[in-house]
């Protein structure tokens, strides 16, 4: 019989947790993406009722003591929309980007150490339509864009929405860094290089997430919903 670990430590959060993931520069700190779905009942004169839904969520900030298990929250960072995903990025280790429920993508520095926690850099919508949400997100490997190791340029990341497609974006520009770029540039300097198109819509389940980015000799592949999406240098 399969035996599950016990809990050391158990805290309730002000929202449900979707997505969770330790800080690489401070690992005794993580970070909680939440996703709260409310619902609004109205009737009109005739007695008829509509239900309408709105998404919101938040990062929070936790430490976890080594020695003691305790928990501890550092900070909250509120969010007119559900973070559905989140992820550091594997070069530099105080920023964060997520996907959120109106298919958009933003970064974040993260500092442990300061009482805010969270800033806000950048959110750029990634689909033309803020109605289909942002799923999943994933960096592109280190100097995969961009075969010379010295281009700036060598940044990007993927993202997986809930009608299936799955989108691929880059810098340009001057940027060395999505870290570096300013709000009122985001449009400019990160570009969609291509799409693919999944057979059947994505649920929101791990189980059709853009589950890795994986190096195939000169392609990139997409793992996307029990199928492989390649994208072609």
């Amino acid at each position: 019989m399969a035996q599950h670990p016990s809990s050391t430590t158990t805290v309730y959060l002000n929202q449900p947790p979707s997505c969770l993931q330790f800080c690489p520069g401070s690992p005794n700190h993580f970070v909680v993406g939440t996703y709260l779905l409310s619902e609004t009942k109205t009737t009109d004169e005739d007695g008829l009722e509509t239900i309408q839904q709105s998404k919101t969520g938040s990062l929070q900030l936790w430490h976890l003591d080594p020695e003691s298990e305790a928990l501890t929250q550092k900070s909250i960072y509120p969010i007119n929309a559900a973070v559905f995903d989140l992820h550091f990025h594997p070069r530099q280790d105080d920023i964060l980007a997520i996907a959120t429920s109106d298919a958009s993508v933003s970064l974040f520095s993260v500092s442990p150490e300061t009482e805010t926690g969270f800033t806000l850099l950048w959110t750029k919508a990634v689909h033309e339509d803020p109605s289909i949400p942002a799923l999943f997100l994933a960096w592109l490997p280190e100097n995969w864009l961009v075969p010379n190791p010295a281009n700036a340029n060598s940044d990007g990341f993927a993202v997986t929405y809930s009608d299936g497609r799955t989108g691929v974006f880059s810098l340009t520009g001057d940027a060395t860094g999505l870290g570096t770029i300013k709000g009122e540039n985001v449009d400019e300097q990160i570009t969609e290089l291509g799409s693919f198109e999944a057979k059947q819509p994505i649920e929101v389940c791990r189980n059709t997430d853009v589950h890795a980015l994986l190096v195939h000799g000169e392609r990139l592949w997409l793992a996307a919903h029990a199928a492989l999406y390649r994208y072609p240098r």
